[in-house]
């Protein structure tokens, strides 16, 4: 609005000093100044639309590395565009934790919105049970953090069986920045449940805990 008053300012010189010569001199309409204000309102939304299409550029740029959206792309992938997880670190250690105690087990909201590709990841039958695990930080980037994470593996669990394979596990996990907060990059489910948990939260019905029980000497 200050650009259109000095043209105010400047058409009311021009016309003092043309008026001298002719009557032909007239003030700018208010047609004239509706076309300005038209231009700029444009511009306002031109402007918008360029910040929009940026903010998903972020997100775009961010995941390319990303095999899930390499394959079926943003939206196809179910990304949950709401912000959180502002730090990579805590993401990761409350990841763990809820899947520890074996929160995804079944389908869970706070899981699709800490991963970038929640409509790739499975739900399979059978998961992992564990003693005990670790996490500890790897290298890290602007956009990039990684997790070592190693896992004291007892075996495999089913709603009817368990195989026991006592084994130590080390894998990593990556989460990537986007606009809308961290993310851990998909696939990501892990199901790996503490012995404790499927003790404590009767996940599993009682004969399958007592066969794990008797196999593990608990």
């Amino acid at each position: 609005m200050a650009h259109l008053h000095g043209i105010g300012i400047m058409s009311s010189i021009i016309c003092l000093c043309v008026s001298a010569f002719g009557p032909t001199c007239k003030r700018p309409s208010a047609v004239n100044k509706q076309m300005a204000e038209k231009v700029a309102s444009d511009s306002v939304v031109i402007h918008a639309q360029g910040i929009e299409s940026q903010e998903k550029q972020i997100i775009d740029t961010a995941s390319t590395d990303s095999t899930a959206f390499q394959m079926i792309g943003i939206d196809d992938c179910g990304f949950v565009r709401v912000f959180a997880h502002p730090h990579p670190d805590s993401l990761v250690y409350e990841f763990l934790s809820r899947d520890a105690s074996g929160q995804f087990l079944r389908t869970d909201e706070w899981f699709a919105g800490a991963i970038d590709c929640p409509n790739i990841e499975g739900g399979p039958d059978t998961f992992t049970l564990i003693s005990g695990y670790s996490v500890a930080p790897l290298q890290r980037h602007e956009n990039e953090a990684n997790f070592l994470v190693k896992s004291e593996r007892l075996g495999f669990v089913d709603p009817f069986e368990f195989e026991e394979d006592r084994k130590t596990v080390v894998d990593t996990i990556v989460v990537h920045r986007t606009s809308y907060g961290w993310r851990i990059k998909s696939p990501a489910l892990r199901l790996h449940v503490l012995v404790d948990s499927v003790f404590e939260n009767s996940i599993l019905p009682k004969s399958a805990i007592d066969r794990i029980q008797k196999t593990i000497g608990r």
